[in-house]
């Protein structure tokens, strides 16, 4: 069996012979601890896999396997690789948004909410986007002067997100849609263009 990591062929130590799939992943992800990487996919004989799915890993025997691709990211590398997926990312936000403000437009409050438990795991990531851009980016956010930029929309961001928490509590759907239509387009606008510009940093 051959392991590769990041395209370097590796060795892994005291593996029995009983050993699966899932006891690899295990021991490889204690050495990429070690190391302040993550891994972020396995590929196994050609299928790929997710590190966290330990039922189908338990079923593959280390005996039949003939080859393992890991790709592991460090934090930096996990946060500018966001940053170049961030366009499709907005995309789905602001349409899910977008819905969710016709719908409450023309009363339908149920399709409404199945949609904003969507856009609120969307904000989420954005919002953990917005607090780790210094994880990936911090010296030429400093240069570049976009560590204010990055102040200035996070901290309107949290001021929005506030609001609306308190009128969607208080099942205020205008209030709701109203924050959504005239508040956050600009809030996506600007950390479009804030994302757009760190990409530009890495070419």
């Amino acid at each position: 069996m051959k392991i590769f990591l990041n395209n370097e062929l590796i060795s892994i130590e005291n593996l029995v012979e009983e050993a699966t799939g899932a006891d690899v992943v295990d021991i490889l992800e204690l050495e990429l601890d070690k190391k302040g990487i993550s891994m972020m996919s396995i590929q196994i004989d050609g299928k790929i896999y997710s590190p966290d799915n330990r039922l189908e890993l338990e079923v593959l025997q280390v005996r039949q396997i003939e080859e393992i691709r890991v790709v592991a990211l460090s934090p930096s590398e996990i946060v500018q690789e966001a940053v170049s997926d961030a366009p499709e990312a907005f995309q789905y936000i602001q349409g899910l948004s977008d819905q969710v403000v016709s719908n409450l437009r023309i009363g339908k409050n149920k399709e409404a909410m199945e949609q904003f438990i969507g856009l609120i795991e969307g904000l989420s990531w954005l919002s953990t986007m917005l607090q780790n851009l210094g994880v990936g980016f911090a010296g030429k956010m400093v240069e570049n002067k976009l560590e204010e930029s990055r102040q200035r929309i996070f901290a309107r961001f949290i001021e929005q997100m506030g609001v609306l928490s308190v009128v969607q509590k208080n099942q205020d759907w205008v209030g709701v849609a109203d924050i959504l239509e005239y508040e956050f387009p600009d809030i996506f606008r600007e950390s479009r263009e804030l994302f757009s510009n760190l990409e530009n940093l890495l070419q």
